[in-house]
């Protein structure tokens, strides 16, 4: 099935670390492992393919991207990325260019008039941090992720957990260590009762108690429970309803519990400037060579240049396309034939993302993205939580879920937030390897 040179040198490493004298009935570690671990030159680097083709994977990725032809408009999943690649590599960018970019950009997020970058910082926005969180949306504050159940299609999950990718994060970590493993009731109860003085501060106390009680009911064991009446007024902003079969996930509950105290717990101009600055300098990344280099340099990081940055940005952020564009570079007709496909099933998501992008919206794209923007998409499969008009029922919670178009119905690329480790900025993506 495998006739690359390197699928040969894995096939005979793992027949060399066999050892036929064992039953692996009785011991299948020393039948897999033996032969290897028994042999007197198993500290020979030789023995050892898999950093080799780690390596010949890189670069043959590395290669891809150099090759990318510079075009205006983008069809293909491989165009899509052509666009992103050469605009990142565009270092001609002026400063009030890059700066009108990231007001472009934070405006869409709900930072439509931010202290920090608009010099109007004495002037306060917010009367408290329910204002701030009806501003920014939810999915500043949590990743919110959705995903179908593995065992039955037709129900969804919303996943709500702290993001911890980012720089910002360090910190918040070092504070909710002792949060990490908690899966007590009392947990989920006391998140549900902030959660809803955070949506509806004036609601009768009765009344949340037995809001509470009722939702706190549902497999607490597992930490998932229908919370729908407080999401969909939310989500019908992007013209998305949930249809009664979703659940919705909380993800290590203490640590999520203790993010929402810290945050209703501050003043709200504070928590604005956080969530500005946390926004800014995941644009800046797109969009500053500057910024870009100061980075690194606070991280600790070696000196790179441009190129390799915008590979590194591009491996990460679109690792499921890059994998599969390997694949019909580099691997079978068989494996081709699964690229093709799956390009074409993620094309879509790949250019919704590419939008987020402050530069895809200068001057120079603004007519490739109208024309890729009138281009027929292929047939996909519904997403469990595919456009439904008209259903859902009002809420006594309408202002958790803010202003943040690519969060609506996150799939499989919404996992691919590029952080600001060091080791994506320098292009240590190990992870985004086919």
């Amino acid at each position: 099935m495998c006739k690359s040179e390197e699928c040969h040198s894995r096939g005979a490493a793992m027949v060399r670390s066999i050892d036929f004298s064992v039953n692996p009935c009785d011991d299948f570690y020393s039948f897999a492992c033996g032969g290897l671990y028994n042999s007197p030159n198993k500290n020979d680097p030789s023995l050892y393919p898999l950093p080799r083709m780690s390596a010949k994977i890189q670069e043959n990725v590395n290669a891809l991207f150099r090759e990318l032809p510079d075009v205006s408009e983008s069809r293909s999943a491989e165009e899509k990325v052509a666009v992103a690649y050469h605009a990142c590599t565009n270092s001609q960018i002026s400063e009030e260019e890059e700066i009108e970019a990231v007001k472009a950009g934070l405006a869409i997020r709900g930072f439509k008039s931010w202290p920090l970058m608009f010099d109007n910082t004495t002037e306060s926005h917010f009367g408290n941090v329910t204002d701030v969180l009806l501003n920014i949306g939810i999915c500043n504050v949590l990743k919110c992720t959705v995903n179908a159940d593995p065992d039955d299609a037709s129900i969804s999950r919303l996943m709500l957990e702290v993001d911890t990718t980012a720089n910002y994060d360090v910190c918040m970590k070092a504070l909710l260590h002792e949060f990490l493993e908690t899966n007590e009731t009392a947990y989920l109860e006391s998140f549900l009762t902030m959660i809803t003085k955070i949506m509806v501060p004036d609601l009768p106390e009765e009344e949340r108690t037995k809001i509470v009680e009722d939702m706190a009911v549902f497999s607490v064991k597992e930490m998932k429970f229908p919370l729908l009446s407080v999401l969909n007024s939310q989500f019908r902003r992007w013209n998305i309803t949930f249809n009664g079969t979703e659940e919705i996930i909380i993800k290590k509950i203490g640590m999520v519990k203790e993010v929402l105290k810290f945050y209703t717990d501050n003043d709200p101009d504070v928590i604005f400037n956080h969530f500005g600055v946390k926004e800014a300098a995941r644009l800046l990344r797109y969009s500053s060579k500057e910024y870009l280099n100061n980075t690194v340099e606070l991280c600790d990081g070696v000196e790179t240049d441009r190129e390799r940055f915008c590979i590194a940005l591009l491996r990460s952020k679109a690792r499921h396309i890059v994998s599969k564009w390997y694949g019909l570079r580099y691997l079978g007709t068989h494996a081709r034939m699964q690229a093709r496909y799956l390009l074409s099933y993620i094309g879509e998501a790949f250019d919704r993302q590419l939008k987020r992008v402050p530069w895809m919206d200068e001057g120079t794209k603004k007519e490739a993205r109208m024309k890729r923007d009138l281009v027929p998409l292929p047939p996909r499969k519904r997403r469990p939580c595919e456009v439904r008009k008209g259903q859902g029922s009002d809420s006594f919670a309408s202002v958790f879920l803010g202003r943040h178009e690519t969060r609506a119905c996150p799939s499989s690329y919404e996992k691919l937030d590029v952080s600001m480790r060091s080791g994506d900025v320098n292009g240590a993506t190990a992870d985004a390897e086919a």
